[in-house]
């Protein structure tokens, strides 16, 4: 039988190794192979669709559209970086991994948008804007743009990584302070063409309510009904009684 003269630093990690193999009879006869140590192939994982869009209070499944395939394991888990819930409008960047029996580790990932029923959601080549349809009073309206930004909640996010970006306002049309619906644009600087466009419904402010004329007049009349009919009756009882007085 052959014998191992020298392993050098072989181990379980990815690389070429030398292998010297002699005998025991004849120490000097030397054979030197390579030893490759290779990862094995990797899984395939498949997240699809890249974006979901939710209502608040609508029900997700995690592993909706994941999959995986590997060449050496028929069985792998997939495990996101977190639990996406829908109480409340929100913008979630999940992270799927998977790791097979190699040490192969991959990853994939997915971006979660829990938005309003009223909210406009539009997904570019890069960038997803929203926006959210709102009303405002005469005396609220403000035509600054920051404040329009606010009002409709507007924001972008990067489909890359879920970062969280400013939405500026693309086209306010002739948004003022006067009763009617106008719809305004919005959109991300780093992607100017990917636009989300709400109606702004400007309503007239609440005007007070002064007492109708016929009312109070009927208010008074009745009141003066009943003092009238209190004075009657009390002027008859003080009738009878003088009338027995006088028997």
């Amino acid at each position: 039988d052959a014998i191992v003269a020298d392993k050098a630093n072989y181990t379980a990690t990815v690389g070429v190794y030398p292998i010297t193999f002699s005998v025991s009879g004849e120490p000097t006869t030397i054979a030197t192979i390579n030893a490759t140590v290779t990862a094995g192939n990797a899984p395939t994982l498949l997240v699809d669709p890249a974006i979901v869009i939710l209502s608040i209070g609508d029900s997700v499944n995690m592993l909706a559209g994941v999959s995986v395939t590997d060449v050496e394991d028929a069985i792998l888990t997939v495990t996101p970086s977190m639990t996406v819930t829908t109480e409340v409008v929100k913008t979630e960047f999940v992270t799927y991994s998977v790791t097979d029996t190699d040490g192969n580790i991959v990853t994939g990932t997915r971006t979660y948008i829990v938005k309003a029923a009223d909210e406009e959601v539009i997904i570019g080549t890069d960038y997803i804007v929203v926006a959210q349809a709102f009303t405002k009073r005469i005396s609220e309206v403000s035509i600054d743009d920051a404040a329009i930004v606010a009002a409709a909640n507007a924001r972008a996010i990067r489909i890359a990584d879920g970062q969280m970006l400013d939405a500026i306002v693309a086209d306010k049309a002739n948004y003022t302070a006067t009763v009617g619906v106008y719809p305004i644009a919005f959109s991300v600087s780093a992607e100017p063409t990917t636009i989300a466009t709400i109606n702004v419904t400007i309503t007239a402010n609440n005007t007070p309510a002064l007492p109708v004329t016929g009312e109070k007049t009927s208010e008074i009349i009745i009141v003066s009904g009943i003092s009238i009919f209190i004075s009657l009756f009390l002027l008859l009882i003080g009738s009878r009684r003088k009338k027995k007085d006088i028997r």
